[in-house]
């Protein structure tokens, strides 16, 4: 099958104004995992809580003008090696856009945030009967914590 040419993925930290997107793209990840009723975060909760009380960040993933995913993260703090890991909250990537390397290029962004902060690595849960993006992760280098949905992904 020749090689599909996509439009290229640029990935942008999340600003002030971003809360209703940012919110639209986590409904859409809570009703692919069947679970929409889980979702009560505000647009409004969410701007306060990521611009003013900085506790975690986000970026947002676009193709031309056309926002297709976005990332969640933060840091996180381990006693034993004293040291961080950058904890990847959410990742997603629109059904339609899949299959294209976003999600990998997503992945990297992150990859390349928590190396410039000198942190060991990334680390995030997952869902345990995803067997489709478990092995994804294993692509990208992750390992899982043997009988969990828990991966790391050191360097």
């Amino acid at each position: 099958m020749p090689e599909q040419n996509h439009p290229q993925l640029i990935l942008r930290a999340a600003r002030p104004g971003d809360g209703e997107t940012l919110l639209h793209f986590i409904r859409e990840l809570a009703a692919h995992e069947g679970r929409p009723q889980d979702v009560s975060a505000t647009a409004e909760e969410m701007e306060r809580q990521l611009f003013e009380e900085k506790a975690a960040e986000a970026a947002l993933a676009k193709v031309g003008s056309e926002i297709v995913g976005y990332a969640i993260y933060y840091a996180v703090y381990r006693s034993f090696s004293a040291g961080c890991l950058l904890y990847v909250e959410d990742v997603y990537v629109s059904p339609a856009c899949r299959g294209r390397g976003y999600g990998r290029q997503i992945f990297a962004y992150l990859e390349e945030t928590a190396r410039a902060r000198g942190y060991a690595g990334l680390c995030w849960a997952g869902l345990a009967n995803n067997a489709s993006a478990i092995g994804f992760y294993a692509s990208i280098g992750a390992a899982r914590e043997e009988g969990k949905a828990h991966f790391l992904k050191l360097f």
